[in-house]
């Protein structure tokens, strides 16, 4: 792995920037608190947004069929269009349906990742087999915990993961904005002795 260098740094960056990238780095932390605090509201809002979603890209299959006569699989298509129109119905007036289906298939998925990199560990460097083993039993463990309670953790799986995930985007940004502070001035008066 190779070790920071300052000149890796992105040098578009100028150090008036990092209060921008602080300031949305907190901004999103404070998001993420809020979808933590309200993870049944998160998860219904993230249903309703994931079906218009949905619809959009039901409209647009629908717009490529008409626009393109010459196209060999018009039925294929017009099925797929159907499905995504049945499907952003489903999230739009049955959220919690779509949100029982989501959490049934993130447990699964949590449990399969987790096993395959249980299994992968083995066969990986040894100085990464460690954090290999320990990141596909989590993922297993989390994974076994969202099916053992199924389906009662659909009503806030979804949304403390987005809470989670937007909270530690935040903290990233954070810290991002304090290297910006600190070691863009030193790539600005490197590149200002060099030309």
């Amino acid at each position: 792995m190779e070790k920071f260098k300052i000149e890796n740094l992105d040098t578009s960056l100028s150090e008036g920037s990092w209060g921008w990238v602080l300031g949305a780095g907190v901004v999103t932390c404070l998001f993420g608190i809020l979808a933590y605090i309200s993870v049944f509201a998160t998860t219904l809002a993230s249903m309703l947004v994931l079906g218009v979603l949905v619809m959009g890209a039901a409209v647009m299959q629908i717009a490529a069929i008409f626009s393109n006569h010459k196209w060999k699989s018009v039925t294929l298509h017009v099925l797929l269009a159907l499905l995504y129109a049945f499907a952003g119905v489903i999230f739009i007036t049955q959220p919690m349906l779509a949100a029982d289906s989501m959490t049934l298939f993130l447990g699964v998925f949590l449990i399969m990742s987790g096993v395959f990199r249980i299994v992968g560990s083995f066969t990986t460097i040894s100085t990464s087999r460690t954090w290999a083993f320990c990141s596909g039993a989590i993922s297993a463990a989390l994974g076994g915990v969202i099916l053992a309670s199924w389906p009662v953790t659909s009503l806030f799986t979804i949304g403390l993961f987005i809470g989670i995930d937007l909270m530690f985007l935040g903290l990233y940004l954070i810290m991002f904005a304090f290297a910006i502070r600190r070691y863009v001035p030193h790539i600005e008066h490197n590149e200002a002795l060099y030309n």
